[in-house]
C-alpha cells in the first residue's frame, strides 16, 4: 500500500507564505516562526520544519529572521 508524503516546501514558499501573514495582520514580525504552524495542514509541518531547520532556523527564532527586515538597536 502506497504511502502518502507531505509535499517538500522550499525555504522561499515559506518565507513567502510568512509575508502574506504578516500582511494580512494575521502574524507579527517578532513572533516566532512556530507561530506559523497553525497557518499549514498539520500533516505538512513537520516537512515544514524539517526545511527550516536544514537552513538553521529554529522554532524558537523571530519570522523576521526567516524573511529578513528585522529591527536593529542601537544605543545611542
Amino acid at each position: 500500500m502506497p504511502t502518502l508524503q507531505a509535499p517538500r516546501y522550499a525555504v522561499e514558499a515559506i518565507q513567502e507564505e510568512a509575508r502574506r501573514l504578516i500582511q494580512q495582520g494575521s502574524l507579527r514580525r517578532s513572533e516566532a516562526i512556530s507561530c506559523l504552524q497553525p497557518f499549514f495542514p498539520e500533516r505538512e509541518w513537520q516537512s515544514i520544519a524539517e526545511e527550516l531547520e536544514l537552513q538553521d532556523y529554529r522554532p524558537s527564532d523571530p519570522i523576521c529572521d526567516l524573511i529578513g527586515g528585522c529591527e536593529e538597536w542601537r544605543e545611542d
